[in-house]
């Protein structure tokens, strides 16, 4: 008898600290679908990176899911699976050179493809977050056009 009672007070007193299953909150499990067009050339790779936080968007450092595929057809469609609701955002780069980054011309102007959520006309400087940011409390389609 001790043992058990031992044993379920172990349980009771563990559980609230952590180690039972967190609660499912509204709004978990959720998709985004992300459509890229405007590929040009149908060679190299697309790198499509999710953020959920303004953070320094869209740096490499505050990426929250992150996909690198083949490039195929002119459309690219991309599936990312959110554990909340909230703000995110979008950033692309069709990676023609495929040498993992941005390829940039003398002057500093990029020189591959590149897009974000809610396709901001910006030519001179990063877009921010809040530019950039769509909600999400339901499954969500968005579509990129590349630059």
């Amino acid at each position: 008898m001790r043992y058990w009672t031992i044993k379920i007070l172990l349980i009771v007193g563990i559980l609230p600290f952590g180690l039972s299953a967190q609660p499912i909150e509204e709004g978990e499990n959720l998709t985004i679908e992300v459509t890229v067009v405007g590929i040009d050339k149908l060679k190299g790779d697309i790198r499509i990176a999710l953020y959920n936080e303004e953070g320094n968007f869209p740096s490499e450092s505050d990426i929250d899911d992150f996909r690198v595929e083949s490039i195929k057809e002119a459309t690219h469609k991309v599936k990312f699976n959110v554990a909340s609701k909230g703000k995110y955002a979008i950033a692309v780069l069709h990676d023609v050179s495929k040498n993992g980054g941005m390829d940039f011309n003398i002057v500093g102007y990029p020189k591959e493809p590149y897009g974000f959520s809610n396709n901001p006309g910006i030519w001179y400087r990063k877009p921010t977050f809040t530019e950039c940011a769509f909600d999400v409390s339901q499954n969500t389609s968005i579509k990129v056009e590349l630059n």
